[in-house]
């Protein structure tokens, strides 16, 4: 089942934005097949380039009231950030890349289904991200995937998924 998106920071005068995802999560074993338990949990952060948003409402999507209530209920409460630099890509990317050890890279005017996970390695003199990708095995990559910056259009972080590959494969090894 699909995340669902808040927009969480938002300034016109930045390039990118900032969103709390939330998850809503199926039970893996329902006791009923006719029905569906969802637990609805905060998850991470989405980094994304405005001027590819196409379409925003101050209240989020249909039905984010009541998620906001029931994560509130739950105790969950978004953690503060560290600073993050949402003026340029390079910027949001290291500062991303210091708050957390592994960041999602999604590209997906190239390819929407991809979704490339690691550490970044900063970024080359071209405007090309280098990326020393974890699998989802956990294993780790031992050469680094580049991808322009202008093409990325979406940053992950902080999300139950990238994290439990971190505590598994741990950091990278040295190149």
């Amino acid at each position: 089942m699909p995340s669902e998106v808040e927009q969480w920071a938002r300034d016109p005068a930045k390039e990118h934005g900032l969103e709390l995802r939330y998850t809503r999560a199926a039970d893996p074993e329902p006791a009923d097949p006719g029905f569906e338990l969802l637990a609805l949990h905060l998850d991470g952060y989405s980094a994304v380039r405005l001027r590819d948003i196409q379409h925003a409402t101050r209240s989020g999507w249909e039905g984010a009231t009541p998620a906001h209530r029931a994560v509130a209920l739950r105790g969950e409460h978004p953690q503060p950030l560290p600073h993050i630099d949402l003026d340029s890509t390079k910027g949001l990317i290291e500062t991303l890349t210091r708050a957390f050890p592994l960041i999602g890279v999604h590209i997906e005017k190239i390819d929407p289904h991809v979704c490339h996970i690691g550490r970044a390695h900063g970024i080359t003199r071209k405007k090309r991200l280098r990326l020393q990708e974890i699998g989802p095995a956990a294993d780790w990559a031992l050469t680094c995937f580049t991808s322009s910056t202008i093409d990325i259009t979406r940053l992950d972080v902080g999300s139950g998924y990238i994290d439990a590959l971190h505590a598994v494969g741990g950091d990278p090894p040295n190149r």
